[in-house]
């Protein structure tokens, strides 16, 4: 009985998967310095984090594409779209306190946003449909892979 349980327990270990394959990649966390924009490396972004400096109302803008837009109009993603383009856009309010930045946070783990040439992340001060970067500065934490 005792070799029966031995012989299992050692083909359980000797069975088990060592790293992760299909869909279920690991996710390295990435951090930049503090800024205006962030661009990540990866193509997934499963979770969004931004602190900012000042406590005004603003726009969380995804572009997918590799550099950080101009400010103006914003052209939204397609089925045939081209770099640059407006993937997510959210509204974040401000915490209208005199000490205290807000922290916007958005967590896609479920569905994560796929992006065609790269994830570029930044903050305006006017609506989604225009970008107008921030003068302030902010701290941006995504994992992506």
């Amino acid at each position: 009985m005792r070799k029966l349980i031995a012989a299992i327990l050692l083909g359980l270990f000797v069975a088990a998967p060592v790293g992760a394959t299909g869909p279920f990649q690991p996710i390295a966390p990435q951090q930049t310095a503090i800024g205006t924009n962030v661009i990540y490396t990866g193509k997934n972004l499963v979770n969004l984090s931004v602190v900012s400096s000042t406590n005004a109302n603003q726009w969380i803008m995804i572009f997918d594409g590799t550099t950080l837009p101009g400010d103006g109009a914003t052209a939204p993603c397609s089925t045939a779209h081209t770099t640059g383009c407006l993937a997510w856009c959210e509204y974040a309010a401000g915490s209208n306190a005199t000490t205290t930045p807000w922290t916007y946070s958005k967590d896609f783990g479920v569905h994560p946003l796929a992006f065609q040439f790269g994830i570029v992340v930044t903050v305006s001060t006017t609506l989604c449909t225009t970008k107008t970067i921030t003068g302030s500065t902010n701290f941006f934490y995504g994992q992506v892979y």
